[in-house]
């Protein structure tokens, strides 16, 4: 008895152990509006979002913030597929919370995600 409590301890640890490795291969990020719109023939012409990728393959930033402490910035890029296990593809709020921390942030930059790259920045 004691034999197989060892074999079974073993084998669930050796089981939740390679979990997180193959959960995140398994993420894929699903397809998103650009997606369904160039395979029916009618591409976007323009993609912007401030809180998620308008195609699948989109791995570039969705947006600038600008902090207002010491006047630097940072592009807010997407959430990678394979450190999430819902494919991720979202705006990566973690990445502006530090940034940000402690002072005002506001947006200056939303970038076009479809290939003519006609961002929109603000003027001041």
């Amino acid at each position: 008895m004691l034999k197989f409590a060892i074999r079974l301890v073993f084998t669930l640890a050796l089981t939740f152990a390679a979990l997180p490795t193959w959960a995140a291969t398994q993420a894929v990020r699903p397809e998103g509006p650009c997606d369904i719109y160039a395979r029916a023939g009618a591409p976007c012409v323009a993609a912007h979002s401030t809180t998620r990728a308008l195609y699948a393959a989109y791995n570039g930033p969705l947006y600038q913030v600008l902090r207002q402490s010491d006047g630097r910035t940072l592009d807010i890029g997407v959430v990678p597929a394979a450190a999430t296990l819902d494919g991720g593809g979202y705006a990566n709020a973690a990445a502006q919370d530090a940034f940000c921390a402690n002072t005002y942030c506001w947006i200056t930059t939303i970038y076009d995600q479809s290939p003519k790259h006609n961002d929109l920045v603000i003027q001041q």
